[in-house]
């Protein structure tokens, strides 16, 4: 008697026919695979065969059909500290202006460059772009080097590191006059770390503040200063004072507001104004 024939067993071809049957759409949300790949517990012939197996309720310790899902967890939090270029980096636009405050998290190198271009046909790359539904229904495109050009805000990538900002596709297309840069980092935490970590990177440190003409931001110090003994040596005297004098401009007061962007420092919080 051939395996078909015998009773008790399940002929192959209808073991196939329950794996690649379709199952409701809540079901296909939540299995790790694809329907002809797994068995459909209230099928006749699957429950003909693992009935009082795989399927039996004093053996239902036993099953395996959700432990998948228990390593999301654990993936999130390895993808949150081990790769930055997972990153969400927000480009808003100013409706009034359109000027443009740039959020990039962590983003290093490949996610940077990927603003730029995607994968075309045979290899060769193509221009990104993103396509701005207006408010009376009218679309226009912008790509990266236009979102950058116009950036006023910048929310220095991961704390001011040597690989979080780049230059050529990245800060050097910040063109506006008065951009302001804020770095969110605490140098002395920074260099405590085994092996120290240079944040902020110098000579992104320096670059960031021609950049801006001395409007950058720490969180740790407030305005960059030549007070700071680490980066004092950045700057000729002159040129010290050139950057103060555009901070000083820039600072926000009750007697005489400065003209946008306009910065407030106080020890809890750094406003920016636009």
């Amino acid at each position: 008697m051939s395996p078909r024939q015998q009773p008790g067993i399940v002929e192959i071809d209808r073991l196939e026919e329950a794996a690649a049957r379709r199952v409701v759409v809540d079901d296909l949300e939540v299995l790790a695979f694809d329907p002809r790949h797994r068995l459909d517990d209230s099928d006749e012939a699957v429950k003909h065969r693992c009935g009082r197996s795989y399927y039996c309720e004093d053996a239902a310790w036993r099953r395996i059909d959700y432990d998948w899902l228990t390593g999301a967890a654990d993936l999130a939090l390895q993808l949150d500290g081990q790769t930055n270029n997972t990153s969400l980096a927000l480009a808003i636009e100013l409706i009034e202006d359109r000027r443009v405050l740039l959020f990039p998290a962590d983003a290093q190198v490949g996610n940077w460059l990927s603003w730029h271009e995607k994968p075309g046909k045979k290899g060769k790359p193509k221009p990104r772009r993103w396509r701005v539904v207006e408010a009376d229904g009218s679309e226009r495109t912008v790509t990266a080097a236009d979102l950058l050009r116009r950036t006023v805000f910048y929310k220095v990538g991961h704390h001011a590191s040597h690989n979080a900002t780049i230059r050529e596709k990245g800060l050097e297309m910040m063109a506006a006059d008065d951009l302001v840069a804020v770095i969110p980092v605490d140098r002395r935490v920074a260099m405590n770390k085994h092996p120290p970590w240079q944040m902020p990177a110098r000579a992104l440190y320096r670059r960031l503040i021609e950049k801006a003409g001395g409007r950058v931001l720490r969180s740790d110090t407030g305005w960059a200063a030549r007070t700071d003994e680490d980066f004092e040596e950045l700057f000729t005297e002159s040129q010290w004072k050139a950057w103060e004098k555009a901070q000083r401009k820039a600072t926000r007061t009750a007697a005489a507001p400065a003209k946008t962007p306009a910065v407030e420092v106080d020890d809890l919080y750094i406003d920016c104004f636009l």
